[in-house]
C-alpha cells in the first residue's frame, strides 16, 4: 500500500518473483539443491570474473516485508517470502526501510503501525548466516533511511552481527561505473556485501555505509502503467531527466525501479496506492507479447544507456519468473547453488514465508488483506461526511434570510429605477 498526502509520504509495496533449476541434493525445508559450487559467483562461474557494475542485479522490493496468512496476506506487504528464501531463489538485492524508534531502528514499512518487518539486527543476522554459508555470492543491500538516522546510530547493528565486517569499502569515493572490482575480488577480499543507504552517511568516518545517489541514479517509482516505464534517471535531482542520461550513465550505475501500483482510492487529499500482483506477475516475466515485460525493459535501457548491468527492482520476485529473465541478461541459463522459490505462496511451507523473529511486535493496522484500506479510510471518510453535513445545514440556516435580504435589494432598486 502507498498512502500519499499532496505527493508526500510515499510508502512504496512491492514484492518480487523469480525462479530456475538447480536441483539435486536435499536442502532446507525439504526443498532440494545441488552441493555446493565455490567456483560460482552469484549462481555462476562465468559472473565471477565480471566486474560489480557490469551485472544485473535482481532486487526485492520491501524486502523484510512479508504478505503471509498468518497477517491474512496484508496489503501492506511486498513480498511472499522471507529474506532466506529470496537470496536462496536468486535475489542479490535487498532492500527496505528503516525507521526510528525509540532511538533503535526497525524495519517498518511506512509506520510500525502498518507493517512491522522486526528489528534490524534480526535481519541482519538472518543475512550473516546465509552469507557464511555461501562463501562465493556478493550481496547488495539499499535501506531507505526514512528518519535519517546518522550512520554512527545505525554502525553498531552492522559490526555487532558481523555484517560490517563483510562491507565493502571502495578505495575511491565516489566510484564511477567500470572502478568496480570484480565479483572473484570482492569473494577473495571476504568483503561481499555493498551497503547503500538513501540518507544520513559519513562515509569519511564510516567509509563502508555508502551515499546511495553517490553512486546510483533510479528510474521513477511511481508506476501505474507499465508501457510508461522509463530508463530515465528520476532520483537523484542532478541528473533527472532524458538530458541528464549521458551525465548518469557516465558517473552512476542504473537502477531501475521495476514494480506497479494501483491506485485505489483518491480522497480528502490522500492517495491511497497498493502492489499490484497480477499486473506484477505479468511485467516481471520475459513474455515479450505483454506491455512492460521485464525483457524488453533490460534491453531498452541497456541499449539507451550504452552498457550492460545495473539493479532491478521487483515485487513478488515469485511470480513471473524474473530470475530467468535476469539470468538469460547476465548470459547464462544453468544457475548453481540456488533453490527455486515456490511458483505459488499458497500452501508453502512456513519456513519459507516465516518472517523475522521480532516482525509484527508493533502493527496495529492492516492485518487483514484488502480490507485494511476500507478499515482506514471508511471512517475517515465518515468523519468528513459528518462535517459536510453539518456545514450544509448551516449554509441552508443562513442561506434563507440571505435570499430574503437580496430579494429586498432587488424591490428597493427596481422601484428606484423603474424596473
Amino acid at each position: 500500500m502507498f498512502l500519499q498526502q499532496s505527493a508526500l509520504f510515499p510508502a512504496l509495496f512491492a514484492v518480487t518473483a523469480l525462479f530456475s533449476s538447480a536441483f539435486a541434493a536435499p536442502g532446507r525445508n525439504g526443498l532440494t539443491k545441488r552441493q555446493y559450487d565455490p567456483a560460482a559467483c552469484n549462481n555462476h562461474p562465468s559472473l565471477c570474473t565480471k566486474k560489480y557494475d557490469q551485472i544485473y542485479w535482481l532486487g526485492a522490493h520491501d524486502s523484510p516485508f512479508i504478505r503471509h496468512p498468518e497477517n491474512g496476506y496484508s496489503v501492506a506487504g511486498n513480498q511472499y517470502f522471507n529474506v532466506h528464501t529470496q537470496l536462496e531463489a536468486g535475489v542479490r538485492l535487498l532492500q527496505g526501510q528503516i525507521h526510528n524508534e525509540g532511538g533503535k531502528p526497525r524495519l517498518c514499512h511506512s509506520e510500525c503501525k502498518m507493517m512491522d518487518g522486526g528489528r534490524l539486527e534480526d535481519y541482519l543476522v538472518e543475512v550473516k548466516d546465509w552469507l557464511d554459508k555461501h562463501p562465493s555470492d556478493v550481496v547488495t543491500m539499499l535501506w531507505v533511511n526514512a528518519d535519517n538516522m546518522p550512520a554512527k546510530d545505525l554502525e553498531k547493528y552492522f559490526v555487532d552481527t558481523g555484517m560490517g565486517a563483510l562491507a565493502y569499502i571502495p578505495p575511491h569515493r565516489p566510484l564511477k561505473p567500470g572502478e568496480w572490482p570484480t565479483l572473484k575480488e570482492m569473494v577473495d577480499s571476504g568483503k561481499r556485501l555493498v551497503l547503500f543507504l538513501s540518507g544520513g552517511t559519513d562515509e569519511a568516518a564510516i567509509p563502508w555505509m555508502l551515499d546511495e545517489f553517490q553512486y546510483m541514479f533510479e528510474t521513477p517509482f511511481e508506476n501505474f502503467d507499465p508501457a510508461k516505464f522509463t530508463c530515465a534517471g528520476d532520483r537523484p535531482g542532478s541528473v533527472k531527466g532524458p538530458e541528464m542520461m549521458q551525465e548518469a550513465v557516465d558517473t552512476r550505475i542504473g537502477f531501475q525501479n521495476r514494480f506497479l501500483y494501483d491506485k485505489k482510492l483518491e480522497q480528502l487529499g490522500l492517495e491511497i496506492y497498493t502492489p499490484d500482483p497480477k499486473r506484477q506477475r505479468q511485467i516481471n516475466s520475459g513474455d515479450q507479447t505483454i506491455a512492460g515485460n521485464l525483457k524488453d525493459g533490460i534491453e531498452k535501457c541497456a541499449t539507451e544507456w550504452g552498457r550492460r548491468g545495473g539493479y532491478i527492482l521487483v515485487d513478488f520476485f515469485n511470480e513471473g519468473n524474473p530470475i530467468a529473465v535476469v539470468d538469460a541478461a547476465n548470459g547464462f541459463n544453468d544457475p548453481r547453488n540456488r533453490v527455486n522459490a515456490p511458483l505459488s505462496y499458497e500452501n508453502a511451507p512456513k519456513e519459507l514465508w516465516q518472517p523475522t523473529k521480532s516482525s509484527g511486535e508493533m502493527s496495529l493496522l492492516f492485518d487483514k488483506g484488502a480490507d485494511a484500506v476500507d478499515e482506514v479510510v471508511s471512517p475517515v471518510k465518515d468523519v468528513v461526511d459528518d462535517i459536510q453535513d453539518e456545514v450544509e445545514d448551516k449554509v441552508k440556516e443562513v442561506q434563507g434570510p440571505i435570499e430574503d435580504i437580496k430579494d429586498d435589494v432587488k424591490d428597493l432598486f427596481g422601484g428606484l429605477f423603474g424596473r
